[in-house]
């Protein structure tokens, strides 16, 4: 392929991307962000240097409580370069490097690039940096030894994003608290919190329309043909009544043969907390979110109601999975 492999591979990495400022968001816009910075220093042979945890985790999704500052991207997100395997993300270092100043970001990744010795590229990193990087090697694709950093495009990519230990831990530990068989469990996932108040883009998730949307999308998954299965439920809603009244509807449900369409109904958010809160982490949405994200990924099939564009009525796909951290892609057995 027409790709340039890292200068360092192999090798220790002395230069560093430091991303000095960025955006406040949601673990998953904040791990695509990391996933495409990692692929920026990876092609300049550098390792790659970002705030805290605490900096960039909004905490709107965190019930507005702040993550404490001792907390690291380890918990969350294993990012490592794919040619040795060796970590993407360090803490800041004090060290004289030469420094990338002045100028656009473009035409710093270019001095960067050209550099023999070792160097420090600091700055505020947002994504309107990183697509004018892709638009300016888009322009160079068919020269060999240029780097392709989208990594969502074909040509390469220099970073892994895989399932931290962490979130690993917890979610083998609610596996094994209900009693649950990967891929022999069904997920639904509802986008209420935000969504309530922007109808426009997202989903109605009442109760009426979920419990109809459940009913059509499960009915063309081949899983239910042989035996009930569970149903784990995923949503940031904290309203008890809508829940309480939710589980208990889809509890209720029923094939067109008169036996149970779910085997149980678990509200699986409130079971992941409690685990994590029984394993010293408390207060961490961002912990469950990413087990939840890892138990779906597990999961036989998957259905969910948010944005419109992905559909509200029925989820027609027979089986779907999440097979990467960022997006969602058909799982084929």
């Amino acid at each position: 392929m027409n790709c340039r492999l890292t200068p360092s591979a192999g090798r220790p990495r002395p230069s560093i991307v430091e991303v000095t400022a960025t955006d406040m968001a949601g673990l998953n816009d904040r791990r695509n962000f990391l996933q495409q910075m990692g692929n920026i220093a990876g092609s300049l042979g550098a390792r790659l240097s970002v705030p805290r945890p605490c900096r960039v985790l909004q905490p709107a999704h965190n019930s507005g409580m702040p993550l404490n500052c001792s907390i690291g991207w380890w918990r969350y997100v294993h990012l490592t370069f794919l040619d040795d395997g060796s970590r993407v993300i360090h803490d800041p270092e004090k060290r004289k490097l030469h420094a990338i100043q002045g100028g656009s970001v473009v035409q710093q990744f270019q001095r960067a690039a050209r550099l023999s010795r070792p160097f420090v590229w600091s700055r505020a990193f947002y994504y309107d940096d990183i697509s004018a990087l892709h638009a300016y090697l888009a322009q160079l694709r068919n020269r060999s030894g240029i780097p392709r950093l989208n990594h969502r495009a074909e040509g390469c990519t220099y970073v892994a994003q895989r399932t931290s230990k962490t979130v690993e831990e917890l979610r083998g530990r609610f596996l094994r608290a209900l009693k649950l068989t990967p891929r022999l469990y069904v997920t639904l996932h509802l986008r209420r919190g935000d969504a309530t108040s922007l109808p426009g883009r997202f989903c109605d998730t009442e109760v009426p329309k979920v419990v109809s949307y459940v009913v059509c999308s499960s009915s063309t998954n081949p899983l239910h043909e042989n035996a009930a299965l569970p149903l784990l439920i995923f949503t940031d809603e904290r309203d008890p009544g809508y829940v309480e009244a939710l589980t208990t509807a889809l509890r209720a449900l029923t094939t067109p043969g008169g036996d149970r369409r779910f085997s149980q109904v678990f509200r699986a958010d409130s079971v992941l907390e409690q685990l994590a809160s029984e394993s010293g982490m408390a207060h961490d949405n961002f912990l469950v979110f990413a087990a939840s994200v890892a138990v779906q990924e597990l999961g036989g099939a998957y259905m969910q109601m948010r944005h419109k564009s992905a559909g509200c009525d029925c989820y027609h796909s027979t089986l779907e999975n999440m097979t990467s951290v960022t997006t969602f892609q058909p799982f084929r057995r």
